[in-house]
């Protein structure tokens, strides 16, 4: 158990998963809270004339099972084309929201994120042909002493066709808001991309919420816990895009020689972000061996050099404030990350010069 949690006890009962199996490679599992969703449709199927519980129960198995079905293929399709792209997800877990495709490492790169997202709605064309092909040869279920017709074909349509549009809007963290991102991301930071969607995923969250408080019933309970759920999601990537590297993988492309393009997205612009991988560390530490040391520089001809007087005390200090509000204003928008080594250190210096009385 998290003792940080604010759910305390009740985060280790909610988190409790059982293996369903391993399907190419990737071991699927099922939070017990898919249980509730069982326990729903059952309800509300025992409500109609002439239905009992337990055909209410088999029928809301089989819906249910259809449904989980249609979502593990939704996963598989962004586990595989990331697999294919170099990303490892090694397990998909079904619960009572939907699924998801557990990434244990980044994309490499924004077009990457953006073939993976897309590949789970894809799936949905699948199902929708098949409800479509299915429509005309297959007869409605008959349920109940009544012989109520339940269109199984008309069912799949509708709840892919609802998938698929769900899962495309712009709103982070769903497959749509990873789309935006990375769109953003080709065109500037990855931070800033990041910052963008995710304001966006937050008024989308705040959107499906007053959509939940309209809908009566289980539909309206499912989408508040998702608008609640995308919200904080959105909250927690604003605050990781402070201090991260980036969401992807690879390092990002070395920026142009003017400071304020990051301001205006374009790909070139500013100095190239500080690298912390292992080799950007060796290049410097070679640079640092290659340059000749004061001790050990051969002795020269004494020279004077005649340096122009210092700019006065008020010059610089309006001069360093500029430059601190520049930076702090890249900061908020990119995060440390997408600060050079050279604009690190002159915000390290300034900072100094400040703190002296």
């Amino acid at each position: 158990m998290d003792p940080h949690s604010p759910l305390g006890p009740l985060d280790t009962v909610l988190s409790k998963s059982f293996r369903l199996g391993r399907v190419a490679g990737i071991e699927v599992r099922v939070f017990w809270t898919a249980v509730l969703v069982l326990a729903v449709a059952a309800i509300e199927l025992s409500r109609w004339p002439g239905v009992g519980l337990l055909e209410a129960v088999g029928v809301g198995l089989l819906l249910q099972g259809g449904l989980y079905v249609v979502v593990l293929v939704h996963e598989f399709g962004h586990a595989l084309v990331g697999r294919r792209l170099g990303m490892s997800f090694p397990t998909i877990t079904l619960s009572a929201l939907g699924g998801l495709a557990h990434g244990m490492t980044p994309p490499p790169g924004p077009r990457a994120e953006a073939l993976v997202s897309l590949a789970g709605p894809a799936t949905h064309a699948f199902w929708v042909g098949l409800a479509l092909a299915l429509g005309p040869v297959v007869p409605p279920l008959r349920v109940g002493a009544h012989a109520l017709p339940l269109d199984v074909a008309d069912w799949l349509l509708t709840a892919n066709l609802w998938m698929l549009g769900f899962n495309l809007l712009p709103f982070f963290p769903m497959d749509g808001g990873r789309v935006l991102r990375a769109v953003l991301a080709m065109r500037m930071h990855p931070n800033r991309a990041t910052t963008i969607a995710a304001r966006v995923g937050a008024f989308g969250a705040i959107a499906i919420l007053a959509t939940a408080m309209s809908v009566r019933g289980f539909g309206g309970t499912l989408l508040l816990f998702i608008g609640l759920s995308n919200l904080l999601a959105c909250l927690r990537e604003l605050a990781v895009a402070q201090f991260s590297e980036g969401p992807y993988g690879a390092p990002a492309d070395p920026w142009a020689t003017d400071p304020d393009a990051w301001k205006s997205g374009a790909p070139g612009g500013g100095d190239a972000p500080s690298r912390s991988g292992w080799f950007a560390r060796w290049r410097r530490r070679r640079r640092a061996r290659l340059l000749p040391r004061d001790d050990a520089r051969p002795a020269a001809k004494t020279t004077v050099v005649l340096e122009a007087p210092p700019a006065p005390r008020a010059g610089r200090d309006e001069h360093d404030a500029a430059e601190l509000d520049r930076l702090l204003e890249k900061v908020s928008e990119v995060g440390l990350a997408g600060l050079s080594d050279d604009e690190r250190e002159r915000l390290r210096r300034i900072s100094e010069t400040r703190r002296r009385p």
